[in-house]
């Protein structure tokens, strides 16, 4: 509406904003676990968004780092994208922020008084991983993780992302899980099952498998003998990630495998020979497609006695990992296989010293993964499937290009050329779908087009009408679609100070432009305005702007400093973003 103030939407935009005497609200990094008050608390507080469409990035990992570089606590944004950390002492912070497909962005000289409140916007640019290329070339060398090359550095920052997600997932507790196990007794030979075991239990713990520190392996090695019997251990997360383990193997690309045309291959092996110790080598599998970490394979190196003969599928095993909705990342499948050493007797007429008499393989996967926080099941094996299709009601046909996501969580997938679209991988439950155009910017993040109530196995299928841009541009801003003027769009817009890049708060932003009337004998020129303020990240929306191509000046200002800029918005592209800086 011309000439109506639009109210602040605390969901928008901001960089880094300083408000004092604020109720202290605990964050805690493991959840968004709201906490009691305190007048002297310091607060970082802030939100993620899209560089380009200035909206809110879901399944973000951050990272709070103090001014000695180490680590304080950490938080995956929900779909909000909005986070916030208390902080037990004033000081010089910084933000690391990081998902696969993104660009990893940090914001450093983040000076929080004390009992001062900060609040930070993040811009992240999309980067996709564009793995397809990447092959190994003739002069393959193991390297050190400080010096590998361009192209294997591209897949190893994909993994590692994947694999911190997973340890940040591990550490925080996000989840109980129902695990399903087993025992087996394979051929040595065949590896076909000779006997097995199951067993359903759920468990606590914060992970489905627990490696030893690395360090013990290292010194200790990964296979260890006692009287009770032989240990087998396999490499975690934590265990990959850690320091120690990057300072004792080296990576290199594996050449392309055919049977795994869609993958590719970050191979790892120690970088001395393991001497008395039993070590491991393996290779880490991605998704030439999205750069998302499938599984690991590891094998044995070094096993006592003749155990040592035995390599990959008969001595060695398997982590598979699975990433959910909400950005966290946990192992879904795993198994270690184990040579099974006779002790010394007679085989035949000869005396022998041992002999592998079958494989032990030990295994399980998830069946459910219960959050910790709500109760609810975030991963089920037996989960549900959304299908669908979109139609543009205005032209007749598939709408197309569009994403289609599920209203609260951070699922997103594209249409194809048909509009078609198939969400998998879904708990039980009730979900809402809306469809995501791109000339809205994800205004219609939220506006629901049809329900989808999933039970375990199932498919449900939905039928989707791409909406008016104006009745959902209507519904952004609060209004009844018959109150939406046609012809007119939304700016959104952050505003920062310009070298601090902090958030102003409660700055005024007025959107001006130029009607033009032409009466009976003359030419009538009218300048129209719409005046809102910054919320308190430094975000605004202004609504019912001209979308026909006008020139609009939007202007900031704050206790005499001012800014301006020009945007224009069209028919096609009725929702633009501006951003504006203020100098000191």
């Amino acid at each position: 509406m011309l000439g109506t103030p639009h109210t602040r939407n605390a969901r928008g935009s901001a960089m880094i904003g300083k408000r004092t005497g604020l109720a202290a609200v605990l964050a805690l990094a493991v959840a968004a676990v709201w906490g009691p008050t305190s007048t002297h608390a310091q607060i970082l507080r802030g939100v993620v968004v899209e560089v380009a469409s200035q909206q809110p990035v879901p399944a973000v990992l951050l990272s709070l780092i103090d001014s000695d570089d180490r680590i304080m606590q950490r938080f995956m944004v929900g779909p909000d994208g909005e986070f916030r950390f208390i902080l037990a002492t004033p000081g010089i912070y910084s933000l690391r922020a990081e998902r696969l497909g993104m660009a990893t962005r940090t914001v450093e000289g983040l000076t929080v008084a004390p009992s001062d409140t900060v609040s930070v916007r993040i811009s992240l640019e999309h980067r996709p991983i564009a793995l397809e290329g990447i092959e190994a070339s003739g002069d393959r060398r193991c390297e050190l993780e400080a010096d590998i090359g361009e192209q294997t550095h591209r897949v190893w920052d994909a993994a590692r992302k994947t694999l911190d997600a997973a340890r940040f997932t591990e550490s925080a507790g996000t989840y109980r899980y129902d695990l399903d196990r087993y025992s087996r007794i394979l051929d040595s030979r065949t590896l076909r099952i000779r006997n097995e075991t199951r067993t359903a239990r759920r468990t606590n713990s914060r992970r489905p498998i627990e490696s030893l520190p690395v360090e013990y392996l290292l010194e200790e090695g990964w296979a260890t003998s006692s009287p009770a019997g032989s240990h087998y251990f396999a490499p975690d997360a934590h265990a990959l990630l850690s320091d120690e383990f990057l300072a004792n193997y080296c990576f290199q690309l594996r050449a392309r495998d055919e049977s795994l045309p869609d993958l590719v291959g970050l191979e790892f092996r120690p970088v001395q020979t393991p001497g008395s110790r039993t070590d491991i080598e393996g290779v880490l599998w991605l998704s030439r497609e999205t750069g998302a970490l499938q599984w690991l394979d590891y094998t044995y190196l070094n096993l006592p006695g003749a155990a040592n003969r035995y390599r990959g599928d008969h001595a060695g095993g398997r982590v598979e990992f699975h990433g959910l909705a909400d950005g966290t990342w946990i192992v879904s499948n795993w198994y270690i296989r184990m040579p099974l050493l006779s002790q010394q007797g007679n085989r035949g007429f000869q005396r022998v010293a041992g002999w592998v008499n079958g494989i032990a393989e030990d295994g399980g996967g998830v069946v459910r993964a219960i959050s910790t926080a709500t109760g609810r099941t975030a991963y089920a094996d037996a989960s549900g499937t959304i299908t669908g299709e979109v139609r543009d009601p205005g032209r007749g046909r598939p709408f197309t290009p569009g994403r289609v996501t599920l209203v609260g969580t951070s699922t997103e997938v594209d249409l194809d050329s048909e509009g078609r679209f198939e969400i998998g991988d879904l708990p039980a439950g009730g979900y809402q779908v809306a469809l995501l155009q791109p000339s809205l910017r994800g205004l219609d993040r939220g506006y629901a087009l049809a329900g989808a109530d999933i039970f375990p196995g199932d498919t449900a299928r939905v039928r989707l009408e791409a909406p008016p841009a104006g009745v959902v541009m209507a519904a952004a801003c609060g209004m009844d679609a018959e109150a939406w003027v046609a012809g007119t769009g939304v700016l959104l817009g952050d505003v920062v100070e310009t070298d601090s890049q902090i958030a102003v708060a409660d700055a005024t932003v007025v959107a001006e432009w130029l009607t033009i009337a032409r009466l009976r004998t003359q030419v009538q020129a009218e300048t129209r305005t719409v005046e809102t303020a910054t919320n308190e990240l430094g975000g605004f929306r202004v609504c019912g702007v001209p979308a026909d191509g006008t020139t609009i000046r939007v202007t900031v200002s704050l206790d005499g400093r001012s800014s301006s800029r020009e945007v224009w918005l069209s028919y096609s592209e009725p929702v633009g973003t501006v951003s504006l800086r203020l100098g000191r």
